[in-house]
C-alpha cells in the first residue's frame, strides 16, 4: 500500500469530445480537474513510428500541434468500441478505430526501458469542491493560456496583457451552444479598406472553377452547408451590407483538398 495522496480538485459536467472532423460526439460523465498530466505528448504515436509495420500502412494519424489536456478512462466505453482491427504477427503493435479516430496500442519504443512509469493500483475519492459554473472556469482558462513574465516566482502581466484580458472577459458570451469573445483590436474604432473588388475577384475564380469541375463544386458545396449546419459560420444580415462606417471587410477564401484525406477544406 502507497501513501495516500490528496489534491484539490474541480469536477466539470455537460462536457462533450468529438472527432478531428467534428462528426462524432460523446458526451462525458463527470470530469475531474488536476494540476498536471501523468502523460506527455511523446507518448502519442506518429506515423514515423508506424509506417514500419505493413499491417498499419493504411492507417493516417493525425499530426496535432498540442498537448495532452485530456485522459479518457474505461468509464467511456463509447470512446474505445472498436469498429475496425488492425493486428499484425506476434509481438507487433495494432490499432483499433474508434468514434474519436484510431488507436495504436502496443506500441514499444527501444527507449521504453528508460522511462520511469508510475502506476496506480487504486484512487479513492475521499473529498471534493465541485464546481459546475464552466462560464468561470472558460474564462481562468484563456488567463492561464497567456501568462508572461515570471518576476519572483510571481506571474505577472504587460499593460497590454492586462488590455487583452479585460477585453475577453467584457465581451466573452456564451450563444447558441458556442463561447464567442469579439476581435482584440487595440483600437475598437478600427477602419478597413473597402476590399469589395478582392473579394468579387475571387469568387469569379471560383466560379470559373466550379463550371470547369463538377466534383470540386460538389465538395465545396458539401462543406459549406456542413458549416452552415453545425453553427461554426452564420450568413450576414442584410441589413449589415453595404456599410460606410469602415466596419466592413472580406475574407476571400478558396477551396483545396487535403493532400492525405482527400477532403475538402477552406484557406
Amino acid at each position: 500500500m502507497g501513501t495516500p495522496h490528496r489534491m484539490s480538485t474541480y469536477a466539470l459536467n455537460g462536457l462533450q469530445v468529438c472527432d478531428i472532423d467534428t462528426n462524432s460526439v460523446i458526451d462525458l460523465p463527470t470530469v475531474y480537474t488536476k494540476d498536471k498530466m501523468p502523460v506527455a505528448k511523446t507518448h502519442i504515436p506518429t506515423n514515423e513510428e508506424i509506417v514500419k509495420w505493413p499491417h498499419l500502412n493504411n492507417i493516417v494519424l493525425p499530426d496535432i500541434d498540442g498537448t495532452i489536456g485530456l485522459m479518457i478512462g474505461n468509464n467511456v466505453p463509447d470512446a474505445y468500441t472498436p469498429y475496425d482491427i488492425a493486428t499484425g504477427p506476434a509481438g507487433s503493435p495494432h490499432a483499433t478505430r474508434s468514434r474519436l479516430g484510431w488507436i495504436v496500442w502496443n506500441l514499444i519504443r527501444k527507449d521504453s526501458i528508460t522511462e520511469t512509469n508510475a502506476v496506480v493500483n487504486r484512487a479513492q475519492l475521499t473529498a471534493i469542491h465541485e464546481n459546475n459554473k464552466l462560464d468561470s472556469l472558460v474564462r481562468k482558462s484563456i488567463n492561464l493560456d497567456f501568462p508572461e513574465l515570471l518576476i519572483d516566482d510571481k506571474k505577472e502581466n504587460s499593460i497590454e496583457d492586462n488590455y487583452f484580458l479585460k477585453q475577453v472577459n467584457e465581451s466573452i458570451e456564451f450563444e447558441d451552444g458556442h463561447y464567442q469573445v469579439a476581435l482584440p483590436f487595440r483600437n475598437k474604432e478600427v477602419k478597413f479598406p473597402n476590399n469589395v473588388s478582392q473579394g468579387l475577384n475571387r469568387l469569379k475564380g471560383l466560379r470559373n472553377k466550379m463550371t470547369k469541375n463538377q466534383k470540386f463544386k460538389d465538395d465545396y458545396v458539401s462543406f459549406m452547408n456542413n458549416l452552415f449546419l453545425k453553427g461554426f459560420a452564420e450568413k450576414v444580415p442584410i441589413t449589415e451590407l453595404n456599410q460606410v462606417d469602415g466596419r466592413e471587410w472580406y475574407i476571400p477564401h478558396h477551396g483545396i483538398y487535403h493532400n492525405k484525406k482527400n477532403r475538402t477544406r477552406l484557406e
